[in-house]
Order: structure tokens, then sequence, then C-alpha cells
């Protein structure tokens, strides 16, 4: 008896250890990061922009040979669940009803129009709109991908989802403040769901992070972006103040560590961004100097940064410098180091508003050697220095 009682606990334990080992092996095929533009350059074969984030996921708009053709929309959520749940809801949202069928399935779950398709694959919502061309072969490639893990899709047992804590306002604009301290994209979005820059439509902020993973939006309204607007007024004059007793000393410290030929990268990183944020021109030749030797990328990167938040026109010829190199990187690598020194540059020259700038800008927004980040910035470098002059 007491044999077969033991045998029956055996059984019992295996079976538990078999379900534990399916769950596990479940878990681990969720998506947990999506590199958006990558997979949609690598498996349309399109030079693809995100443009902002929606209740769904974040949006791209991409070009073939410089055309625009059209948009989507990638989205990474917590649980298949949760993915089919936002699907549902993007297609509710639609003013008609699917209309298109599919040869073979799509994803878990899809819903086709002409020239636009929306399937779910996992825990991984995406949408394309190609109003011209049959979006299905290309929907299946993405699929394909996500399935397989291809081109920088990452997979595992648990997603590390953002959580929004609060919401801040800069003059950059609206920025999520996340538990997790994630990097990546904030915006309003209306009542259909979509970004806007309108804060009286403005009805949730959402946050996703550049994996494509999405927080769960919050809701706000005008009277509680109002409210935040004038909190960071008041933060912001309270660090004035306190800075302007400070900064004296704070720049002297800063200085001294970028002399210091044994300072390590971590402190002249500090330093760097110290100057940038003290607007006092007079550092401006200490921080050239640390940008002709810098060897730690970081430091390098946040030395352009600073440059042009002084917004001195002594810092325009290294500038320039810096954009007029040719490029030696893989251009569809927006990682590059070098993709963002050059980005940064056509920053900070934006910032400085200098017209000597114009035509090295107008240079690189019209390279097709240049890597597209950068000829966004350089486009929009110009925008700032041709609105400072009145044109």
């Amino acid at each position: 008896m007491r044999h077969i009682f033991l045998h029956e606990i055996k059984t019992f334990m295996a079976v538990l250890v078999l379900l534990g080992n399916i769950a596990v092996s479940f878990a681990a095929d969720l998506i947990t990061t999506i590199p958006g533009s990558e997979l949609l350059r690598e498996t349309l074969g399109v030079n693809a922009k995100q443009t902002g984030v929606t209740r769904w996921g974040v949006s791209y708009s991409f070009t073939r040979e410089t055309k625009p053709i059209g948009i989507a929309l990638i989205g990474v959520f917590s649980s298949p669940a949760e993915a089919k749940e936002r699907f549902d809801d993007r297609v509710l949202h639609t003013s008609v009803p699917p209309t298109k069928k599919l040869a073979t399935p799509i994803g878990d779950h899809a819903a086709g129009w002409d020239g636009r398709l929306i399937f779910v694959q996992n825990n991984v919502l995406v949408e394309l709109q190609f109003p011209s061309l049959d979006v299905e072969q290309d929907a299946r490639s993405i699929d394909e991908a996500i399935q397989k893990g291809l081109r920088g899709v990452r997979k595992g047992m648990r997603v590390d989802t953002p959580t929004i804590e609060d919401v801040d306002h800069d003059d950059f604009g609206w920025k999520a403040r996340v538990t997790s301290r994630q990097a990546g994209y904030t915006a309003l979005v209306d009542k259909s769901g979509m970004g806007t820059t309108s804060e009286s439509a403005a009805a949730e902020i959402c946050f996703a992070t550049e994996g494509c993973v999405l927080a769960e939006p919050i809701k706000c309204d005008q009277s509680y972006l109002s409210a935040k607007r004038k909190a960071a007024k008041i933060k912001e004059k309270k660090e004035k103040e306190l800075s302007a007793e400070t900064q004296p000393q704070q720049v002297e410290d800063a200085m001294s560590t970028l002399r210091d030929k044994g300072a390590s990268p971590y402190h002249r990183n500090k330093a760097v961004v110290a100057l940038g944020n003290s607007g006092d021109g007079s550092t401006v030749p200490i921080l050239l100097a640390e940008l002709e030797k810098a060897s730690d990328p970081v430091v390098k990167q946040n030395t352009i940064a600073a440059l042009g938040r002084l917004h001195d026109k002594q810092a325009v010829p290294a500038l320039l410098k810096i954009l007029d190199a040719p490029v030696t990187g893989n251009v569809s690598d927006e990682g590059e180091w070098e993709a963002i020194f050059r980005r940064q540059a056509a920053n900070a020259l934006g910032y400085i508003g200098d017209s000597s700038a114009l035509a090295t800008l107008k240079k690189a927004t019209d390279a097709s050697s240049e890597y597209q980040s950068v000829r966004d910035a350089a486009k929009s470098a110009i925008r700032k220095i041709e609105k400072a002059e009145g044109r």
C-alpha cells in the first residue's frame, strides 16, 4: 500500500514538472523587444522612420527610393491576451468593418482591408497601411520574422513592461516618468487613440520603449496638462535660483575635472553636462578641447550636446567639421556612434542658429550616403535657423 502511495506521489510530481516545463516553454516564447525600424527595413526593404506613439504601438512612416509609401504600427504587450484586446480595440476604432478575405491565415488573429492589414502574433500587434499595394505578403514577412525571432526580435519569459508614474514637461515637450526609468517615446493621444499635438484634444498619455513595448496609458485632459505645465515652470524657477547660488563653484569644479588628464570618463561626462547646463559661454574653449581629444564615445556625445546648449558661435567650426567628414559606417545602422555624433552635431547647430551652417546642413539633407536620422536632424536645424532669421 505504501509503495502504491509513493508511486502516485511520484507520478503526480512528474505531471507538475511537465506542466511547469510547458508553462516555461510557452512563457519563453513571449516577444520581449522589437527594433521596429530595423525590422521594417530588413523585412520590407523600406526606410522606416519612427514618428510617434499611439494606443496600439509605435508608429512609423516609410519610403522606398525616397517615395512615401505607407505607415506601420508595432506594439509589444505583456501578454497575448492584452495584444488581442488592443487588436479588438483597433478594429473597433475603424469605421468600416474588415472587407478583405486573406488567402491564408496571418498571425493568431488578423483583419484586412484594401491596402491595410492588422494582425496579432503572440503578444505583438502589427498594423500595415500601404494604400496602393497589397499588404498580405509584407505582413507575412513580418509575421515570420517575429515567429522565428529574426532581425533583432528577442524572446523571453517576461516582458519588461514600463509603468507610467507621472508626466513632466520641459523645453522638449512632454515626457513620461516611468518606474523602470526606461528610455523611450512619450505622446499625447486623442480619443481615437492617435497622437495629437493639441492639448485640448488630449485624452491619454502613452509611452513606449525603443523596443516597442507599450505602457498602460494614463488618462489626461487639458486641465491636468495645464497643472503639470505650471508645476514644471515653478520647479524650473527654483532650480535656476539654486543654480545661480552654486553655479560658479560647479563650473570651476567641472573645468578642473576636464583639465585633469587622469579624470575617469564617468567624471568627465558629469563635467561636460554641468558646463552645458551652466549657460556660461566662457566654458566653450575647454569643451572644444575636450571634443578634440575625447576617447570615450559617451563623453564625446555629451560634449557636442553641451556646445549646442550654450548657443555660442565659437563652436560652429568644430560642429561643421563633424558633419563635413565622410560617412564611414553602415548608414542603415542608426545605432552607430558615428550616426549619433553626426545627429548630435546637426541638433547643436540648430540650437546655435548660425546661418553659416546652412550650406553644410543642406548638403547633409541631400546626401544619399547619410544616416536617415542625421538627414532629419539637419532638416530640423535648417528650419530653426531660418525661423530665427525670419525667413
